[in-house]
């Protein structure tokens, strides 16, 4: 942010973080309680500390990226045959244990060696256990040993978390006059001839509101795992 020359908000950069990420900045010697830098009526909600000119907030709303098991009754999987270190598009695995539909997995993106490619096609878990990719150097994979790990989220299949730096003016939100949050109460008998034995009532909402990003390179998106976290976490 500084690089981008992102001024910041009142003297601070804000950061918005997981729950889990905060476990991890939490243990630094450098970090510092919200007390011990800011009176108790100039916090964020949600806000737990600051470091290196950051203030944290957390929310159990920040994203988590995490695929989806790669079959109904295992995680990953093995290969089924030595793997080539050159270009592939057939990839064998291991039947062992696991149950897999026909094409169950097209769309779906797997890793090997820390390399990715998306499932084109796939057998099912009898006959001849194949995954069809396009062209991809996966590098040399031992059968039995080599996991085929879900490929939409970090390294070994882990959990990755989504944490956002903005300084001011990285966006803007709506301000309608007039608008914003309204609540409609209708009484019983409101309604006239539609409710002639006045037996009905509502409550009911309505609001403007929208977010914008204004200057995006005021906003950076940093993506991280978590020591203690990231074998578990569930996406969101």
């Amino acid at each position: 942010l500084r690089a981008q020359n992102a001024p910041t908000i009142n003297g601070d950069y804000v950061a918005i973080i997981h729950p889990y990420v905060a476990y991890d900045l939490m243990r630094d010697p450098d970090w510092r309680d919200p007390h011990k830098y800011v009176d108790t009526d100039n916090m964020y909600e949600g806000e737990i500390g600051k470091i290196a000119g950051v203030r944290f907030v957390q929310t159990t709303e920040a994203k988590i990226y995490r695929g989806a098991d790669l079959c109904s009754t295992s995680r990953t999987l093995t290969l089924g045959a030595d793997l080539s270190s050159s270009a592939v598009t057939e990839i064998t695995y291991s039947a062992s244990g696991v149950t897999i539909a026909a094409n169950e997995l097209v769309g779906r993106k797997i890793m090997i060696n820390g390399v990715v490619a998306t499932v084109t096609a796939n057998t099912a878990s009898s006959g001849t256990h194949k995954i069809t990719v396009a062209s991809t150097t996966f590098g040399a994979g031992t059968s039995g040993t080599t996991k085929i790990y879900p490929g939409e989220g970090g390294a070994n299949g882990l959990s990755v978390f989504a944490s956002l730096f903005f300084g001011d003016g990285a966006y803007g939100v709506t301000e309608v006059e007039g608008g914003g949050l309204q609540t409609i109460v209708k009484q019983k008998g409101s309604a006239g001839t539609a409710d002639p034995l006045d037996q009905r009532s509502s409550v009911g909402w309505k609001a403007l509101k929208t977010a914008e990003i204004l200057i995006p390179s005021y906003l950076i998106r940093v993506e991280s795992c978590s020591a203690r976290f990231s074998a578990n976490a569930k996406s969101n």
